[in-house]
């Protein structure tokens, strides 16, 4: 709870300065951009997400006593890239009900806890985050058992009836199974309360299905998978999207070259992650607007793409055999390529007693 809030248009005093130092062309062209930035562009799996936050608005409003086997978790999962937690923040803030309000007391109550599971991650580290962004202390003492029980009562205390945990692949990518079962049952106590109904959102890249597919969270969850650019179906999903960026929210025109050669170029330029294509094409009206056109064409793509250190002759918007060129080692040379192969070398296996050593 707090009992203060900031409100949204207004700069802390170092941004201030900034804005001050900074000319009136380019701070338009600043806010401007953040305006197309936060339009956010609905896709179908987006309708499959409304009608789930829809059911656990209603499942809220029902009844003030948890029931048992409600399924109370949507999982988002995912690959870095796909837009999870973009839309993950769409479609918490416009649930009315997930709104702060002042309570009788007039003390402002946020019912929504957004935090992120920290990297690296214990069972243990997972509930301290989830305290310290209630704002609560807890002391480096403080046991696992007690951090959970503690973390419980405060969602009760602060009047929080909406918990969402991105990058909760951190929690376990490098947990045992046993770690991984204090999760699933710590989460499942959660939403199990029974005289404090809490509904939790959980985002993330795999293994996130790992935790998932423990049979007590897997019979209280809903799973949506955020699948990439389906091959083949380049173009039919990024043309209206492109278009879309382009020319309504920045209200640019697109050059002639951003055909479907161009559409199948983002998508291998983006490995077909779709959250990835919007942000570049967003890159790109960005460069323009700073250039002082108002054309979008194939070389703006281009000289985004090249930021990602890409060498010379392998810009995938413009070589001949981009469809050879892996984008995830565009930032490499020689001295990385060396390290890579030193550092993944197999370990090699050790005998147990009673074995034969390989």
């Amino acid at each position: 709870m707090t009992t203060d809030n900031k409100p949204a248009n207004t700069f802390d005093v170092s941004t201030e300065r900034m804005r001050s130092l900074t000319s009136a062309s380019d701070l338009a062209i600043a806010d401007r951009m953040v305006a197309i930035r936060e339009q956010f562009i609905p896709l179908k799996r987006d309708e499959i997400l409304a009608r789930l936050m829809r059911n656990a608005m209603a499942s809220l409003t029902a009844s003030s006593v948890n029931k048992p086997n409600k399924k109370r978790i949507i999982a988002i999962c995912g690959e870095s890239g796909a837009g999870k937690s973009t839309s993950v923040a769409f479609h918490v803030a416009r649930q009315e009900l997930l709104k702060p309000y002042r309570d009788e007391d007039g003390v402002l109550v946020n019912p929504v806890l957004v935090f992120d599971a920290p990297a690296p991650c214990t069972p243990r580290l997972l509930a301290i985050e989830g305290l310290l962004a209630m704002g609560i202390q807890v002391q480096d003492t403080i046991r696992e058992n007690e951090v959970w029980l503690r973390f419980r009562k405060m969602l009760r205390k602060h009047k929080i009836k909406f918990v969402v945990i991105d990058e909760v692949q951190n929690a376990i990518e490098f947990a045992n199974s046993s770690q991984i079962g204090i999760i699933a049952d710590a989460l499942k106590q959660i939403v199990q309360q029974r005289d404090w109904p809490v509904h939790m959102m959980l985002a993330g890249v795999p293994p996130l299905g790992a935790l998932i597919k423990r049979k007590h969270l897997l019979n209280r969850t809903s799973t949506l998978h955020f699948d990439p650019i389906d091959k083949g179906d380049e173009t039919t999903q990024l043309e209206p999207i492109v278009t879309r960026i382009i020319e309504l929210h920045a209200g640019l025109a697109k050059d002639e070259d951003l055909n479907d050669d161009f559409l199948l170029r983002l998508a291998h330029a983006c490995t077909n992650d779709l959250g990835t294509a919007i942000g570049m094409a967003r890159d790109a009206v960005e460069l323009v607007l700073y250039a002082g056109r108002t054309t979008v064409s194939l070389n703006d793509f281009a000289d985004i793409y090249e930021l990602t250190g890409c060498k010379k002759g392998e810009n995938i918007f413009l070589s001949d055999r981009w469809r050879s060129i892996t984008p995830e080692t565009a930032p490499m040379r020689e001295g990385d390529q060396d390290w890579v192969e030193e550092h993944q070398k197999p370990v090699k296996k050790i005998a147990k007693r009673g074995e034969v050593s390989e």
